[in-house]
């Protein structure tokens, strides 16, 4: 007859093996729901329908409503649909779940230029910039916000900054073609446009600059 401490070990064996396959199971069930979650918010993302962006990922964020990742996705998603206090919401909970993460910070800057705050936008960059002085998008945003001030001087500092590391970039160029513009300087301002054409062709805002400012000579 097998001893009662064989028989407990056996049992223990059993409930472990049940435990690990059941494990093992709502794992790969959790997986498979965040992946075909995202998959078809992308989807729905590339064809501009944000809100159904939004509600395929609601399984995901009612299991997870403090994780990262789904907050950060959210707080852009909603930014797309105009819904900006809900998009500083989840961006603001992105930054509670990593406070050391920068993304969340880059999402509340890009709302609040287009809520045109640009006072809160300029704190906020200036908070990236002093522990990542290059920081791209931090930069952009924080001439972005200076122009929205017209503090031109400022502005073309922080632009120039960023184009002796990217002489090519097409955004500064085309943000320091604007500052020139709002200094009156339209001489340096239609170079700066032929360049720009130059290196992106399909520039719209450079075909609109030729044909309201012509060059005469």
């Amino acid at each position: 007859m097998r001893s009662a401490n064989s028989l407990n070990n056996s049992v223990l064996g059993l409930l472990l093996l049940v435990i690990t396959i059941f494990a093992t199971v709502t794992t790969a069930q959790a997986d498979s729901l965040i992946a075909d979650s995202y998959h078809e918010s992308f989807t729905q993302e590339k064809i501009e329908d944000y809100n159904a962006a939004i509600q395929a990922l609601m399984p995901v964020y009612e299991q997870y409503p403090r994780q990262y990742t789904i907050n950060l996705r959210l707080g852009w998603l909603h930014y797309l649909a105009g819904r900006y206090r809900n998009s500083l919401e989840y961006y603001r909970s992105a930054a509670s779940a990593i406070p050391s993460a920068i993304d969340p910070k880059l999402g509340e800057a890009v709302v609040g230029l287009a809520q045109q705050n640009y006072g809160e936008v300029k704190l906020i960059c200036y908070s990236i910039i002093k522990i990542d002085f290059y920081n791209y998008l931090a930069n952009r945003y924080l001439a972005k916000a200076l122009v929205g001030e017209e503090n031109f001087v400022q502005a073309a500092a922080v632009t120039q900054k960023m184009l002796a590391l990217y002489p090519s970039d097409i955004s500064f160029i085309e943000q320091l073609a604007i500052i020139r513009m709002g200094q009156g300087d339209t001489a340096t301002a239609r170079q700066l446009y032929k360049d720009l054409w130059i290196l992106d062709p399909n520039n719209i805002n450079a075909f609109r600059f030729s044909k309201n400012h012509p060059d005469t000579k």
